[in-house]
């Protein structure tokens, strides 16, 4: 099982993010930060290329609910993860 959180500070737009799962070393691959842009971690199966991916959607000022369409579009393991989520 996989734990993922990612957290902004309306008042000072300070980013958090952490991840927790039986993979080790889970955090070489999720999460992703970058000050003043935001914040992507996965669930499952990590790619890391969807990480670096939602990052530079939000910088071209993409909202949080946008980029996440966006990736899910593009996921070729969408359906593997799903299928290991049940």
């Amino acid at each position: 099982m996989t734990f993922s959180i990612t957290a902004r500070c309306a008042q000072t737009g300070d980013l958090g993010v952490a991840v927790s799962t039986a993979i080790p070393a889970v955090g070489a691959i999720n999460p992703f930060a970058r000050a003043r842009v935001g914040a992507v971690a996965m669930q499952g199966w990590s790619n890391p290329y969807l990480g670096m991916d939602g990052l530079s959607l939000l910088s071209r000022g993409l909202p949080a609910a946008a980029a996440l369409e966006q990736l899910l579009k593009v996921d070729t393991d969408l359906a593997q993860k799903t299928r290991n989520a049940l």
